[in-house]
C-alpha cells in the first residue's frame, strides 16, 4: 500500500491539489494523461482536491486506495473520485507502459453560476453523499459506455484543441454527468448526510505532518492537531491508511529525503538535518532499510539511469 510517495502533481499544504497547475484558474478543469513510470515507484501520495475526479484505465491495471479501502481498476474500466476524497494510485503491477486519462474538474463547469438550481438540485447531493467516495465504472452496459464514452469524446476535443474546444469539453461533460447521475441515482438518494468523521480528521493529522515534517514531531502533536486523544490518533490512521502515525511521518520524510537527493545538490547531512531526521546515521539507518540501499548509493545509481 503507497504511503507518501512524490508525485508530479503540484500540492497545496495539506496534500491538496493546487489549483495553478491546472493551467490558468478560470479554466475549471484539467485534462492529463499519466505515465506511472514517470512517478517513483509507479505511485501518487496520498492527497485529496475540492475538485471531482475521473480516471480511465486506458493501458494495464491501476489500484486505487482510499480511507479504509481500495479497489484495483482492470484495462478499459474508470473510477470517479467525489470531492474532497483522500486517496492515492499506483500501478497494479508497478511495470512500465501503464496509462491512466482522467480529468480534474471543478463542478461550475458542469453548473454554470453558483448555487443554480442544477448544482443545488443535482451537484449538491452528489458531492455530500457519504456513501459514494469514488464510484467504479465497468463497460458493461449502455449506460456505463456511455459515460466513458463521454469522456473519452472530452479528451479528444482537448487534445485536438481546435477552435471552441473548450466548449466542447464542456458539452461532453455535460453527457458524462446525466450518465453518473442516473447510475448512483439510488445510492445517493439512500444515503445518510454527513462526513466520514475519521478520514477529516485524518486530513488534519496529514496537513500538520506536511507542515512540521521538518521539526520534532511527537504523537502528542499530532493528535492535537486534531483535537483527539494519541488513542484515537493511532486508531484513525490505522483505520483510514492502515499505518502508525509514527510509521507514516517516518515514510513521508524518507520520501521527501529522495527527492532532495534526486532534484538539489544538498548533501546526505544537509538532506537529514532538513527532513527532520535526528542523526544522519540514524537517517542512513531507515533509508536503507526501505530502499535496501544507503542515500549516496541510491542518488548515484539514478544519476547513472538518468
Amino acid at each position: 500500500m503507497p504511503i507518501i510517495i512524490t508525485s508530479k502533481l503540484k500540492m497545496k499544504p495539506g496534500n491538496e491539489e493546487d489549483l495553478d497547475w491546472w493551467g490558468t484558474a478560470n479554466r475549471l478543469y484539467h485534462i492529463y494523461e499519466d505515465q506511472m513510470d514517470r512517478m517513483f515507484d509507479y505511485t501518487t501520495e496520498w492527497h485529496w482536491h475540492f475538485s471531482m475526479e475521473f480516471f480511465y484505465a486506458y493501458q494495464g491495471e491501476f489500484e486505487f486506495f482510499f480511507s479504509g479501502d481500495h479497489v484495483r481498476l482492470k484495462q478499459g474500466e474508470a473510477i470517479f473520485i467525489n470531492s474532497n476524497v483522500l486517496h492515492a494510485i499506483q500501478s497494479a503491477d508497478k511495470k512500465k507502459n501503464r496509462v491512466g486519462r482522467g480529468i480534474v474538474f471543478d463542478y461550475h463547469l458542469l453548473t454554470g453560476m453558483v448555487n443554480s438550481f442544477v448544482e443545488q438540485t443535482y451537484l449538491m447531493p452528489l458531492l455530500h453523499c457519504s456513501e459514494l467516495p469514488f464510484f467504479v465504472i465497468s463497460p458493461t452496459g449502455k449506460q456505463q459506455i456511455s459515460l466513458i464514452l463521454s469522456f473519452m469524446q472530452a479528451y479528444q476535443a482537448e487534445a485536438d484543441s481546435d477552435y471552441g474546444y473548450e466548449i466542447q469539453v464542456q458539452k461532453h461533460m455535460l453527457d458524462w454527468l446525466m450518465n453518473l447521475l442516473l447510475l448512483t441515482k439510488e445510492i445517493v438518494e439512500k444515503a445518510p448526510v454527513g462526513k466520514n468523521l475519521s478520514s477529516e480528521r485524518l486530513k488534519l493529522m496529514l496537513t500538520y505532518i506536511e507542515s512540521h515534517y521538518q521539526e520534532v514531531i511527537n504523537l502528542d502533536a499530532i493528535a492535537d492537531a486534531a483535537s483527539i486523544s494519541t488513542r484515537e490518533c493511532s486508531r484513525c490512521f490505522q483505520k483510514n491508511i492502515h499505518t502508525t502515525p509514527t510509521a507514516y511521518l517516518t515514510k513521508y520524510r524518507l520520501n521527501k529525503a529522495v527527492h532532495f537527493l534526486l532534484e538539489t545538490t544538498m548533501s546526505v547531512l544537509e538532506i537529514s538535518e532538513f527532513c527532520g531526521f535526528s542523526s544522519s546515521g540514524y537517517f542512513s539507518k531507515l533509508f536503507a532499510k526501505e530502499f535496501k540501499v544507503t542515500p549516496a548509493a541510491f542518488r548515484k545509481q539514478h544519476k547513472n539511469k538518468s
